[in-house]
């Protein structure tokens, strides 16, 4: 997947874009939206350098995301981890809690972990301190990533509906696998009644597995006892 340009325009209202070199709270020499790669002091770029550079570094933000998470999510919640990373950084996403409870497919529990992320080290302190900036953002990431997106919703819902469809029809069936290699006509059935391109229609491909592993298995356990009872 890829960050939209939804998600992008959130990231450039909370970076922020200055086209002058400055060090950041951390003291690193920063330009344009929040990036840090080569810049020195007295850098100077144009509107159009800052956007190039911003869309260059969310390559690897992509990447990040593609790598890390193992669970289907949709476009606003990978926009909403973009922006989160994009923030605190690759190796913050891959040891947080966050990650842990989203490839446990806990989005919600998932979502209630952006609140933590508030803290940014005070330089004159250099303690831990609550900014209102970034509640604002973690506020606007976590309100992304529990959006459900409409058309999501209807395509989810009908592949469900073929997924049933396609157990029932099978399990009509059953009876004509007596006497038969049963583990191999069921297989046959199977790809009798899926038509996987219809089935693949609006949902990620890592489903597709999963939709197919679960049609398998409710049929092992709806029609073997059928046919073989104990």
């Amino acid at each position: 997947m890829k960050i939209s340009q939804n998600g992008i325009a959130l990231i450039m209202e909370f970076e922020g874009c200055k086209l002058a070199a400055y060090k950041c709270s951390a003291g690193i020499w920063t330009i344009g939206y929040g990036h840090t790669n080569n810049v020195h002091y007295a850098d100077v770029i144009t509107q159009g350098q800052a956007e190039q550079y911003l869309l260059e570094d969310l390559k690897d933000v992509e990447n990040a995301i593609n790598k890390l998470v193992l669970v289907h999510i949709n476009q606003n919640q990978f926009d909403a981890l973009a922006s989160f990373i994009f923030n605190f950084g690759y190796g913050q996403f891959a040891g947080s809690t966050l990650r842990k409870l989203l490839n446990q497919s806990k989005y919600n529990e998932a979502a209630e972990q952006f609140d933590r992320w508030v803290y940014a080290k005070n330089p004159k302190t250099g303690q831990p301190e609550k900014l209102k900036g970034l509640i604002r953002r973690r506020n606007a990431e976590k309100e992304l990533f529990l959006k459900t997106i409409e058309k999501e919703k209807t395509d989810m819902k009908i592949d469900v509906k073929r997924i049933v469809d396609t157990i029932q029809a099978v399990e009509a069936k059953y009876s004509e696998l007596k006497g038969q290699d049963k583990k191999e006509k069921t297989i046959e059935l199977i790809n009798e009644f899926v038509d996987l391109p219809l089935l693949s229609e609006g949902i990620e491909a890592k489903l597709i597995g999963i939709a197919v592993d679960c049609i398998v298995e409710v049929f092992n356990q709806l029609v073997w006892k059928k046919v073989n009872p104990a």
